[in-house]
């Protein structure tokens, strides 16, 4: 059985209960972001220190150090796949080894200012496209290196490091 609607809604009485019942509510919310911010700065710490043992613990080639430092930030970030793209600067370009479908890694090489990487880049400020990459006018680039490496990026966080 239903109770039946309550058609007088709710009361002066009712508004002053959950207003001082406001700031307290209030509290608890600010106390659980709080502890969420925290928790995750701390995964972030474990995420950071795991990667940097990892690589002083051993003597490693720099696309091993790469492949490790990337392996961490894909897991912080919940992602399936992330590339960190590095300036030489004396060709004025990124460049980066990326896994084909084959499961073979190749360098590709970008413009600085081409592309989300190379315009991060060169402006120093992260672009995220949440979905879908192919939808924004600037994605050229990003269909290209799809169509070399037989990965499709749906959604985007391009940071400068």
């Amino acid at each position: 059985m239903f109770e039946p609607i309550d058609h007088q809604g709710f009361t002066l009485a009712d508004e002053q209960q959950f207003y001082e019942n406001a700031s307290p509510i209030e509290m608890i919310l600010e106390s659980f972001q709080s502890y969420h911010k925290t928790a995750r700065g701390q995964r972030v710490a474990a995420a950071l220190m795991a990667a940097t043992r990892s690589v002083n613990q051993e003597n490693l080639e720099l696309d091993e150090i790469l492949q490790r430092v990337m392996s961490a930030a894909k897991k912080l970030m919940n992602a399936d796949r992330s590339t960190l793209w590095l300036i030489d600067r004396t060709q004025q370009q990124l460049w980066t080894k990326v896994a084909f479908s084959d499961g073979t890694f190749h360098d590709i090489r970008i413009q600085i200012g081409e592309g989300f990487a190379g315009t991060v880049a060169l402006m120093g400020e992260p672009i995220n496209i949440p979905f879908d990459l192919y939808d924004d006018p600037r994605s050229d680039t990003a269909k290209k290196t799809a169509r070399q490496t037989g990965y499709r990026t749906c959604s985007l966080l391009c940071m400068p490091v």
